[in-house]
């Protein structure tokens, strides 16, 4: 593990291969990027969020 945090009341890690784990109401659930991860519990996606900030 090279990483642990909290997307959206959700705890992560993000592993050795960058795949990240997150908990979710079934289980953890792993997914391929931090990106995936993001939309599957809702959370807004960094690059969408910079964009309306600037705006």
């Amino acid at each position: 593990m090279i990483e642990e945090g909290e997307i959206a009341g959700h705890a992560y890690r993000v592993l050795a291969d960058l795949t990240v784990e997150i908990d979710t109401l079934l289980g953890a659930r792993l997914f391929e990027s931090m990106e995936a991860a993001r939309r599957f519990v809702g959370a807004p996606d960094r690059a969408a969020a910079r964009a309306r900030s600037v705006a």
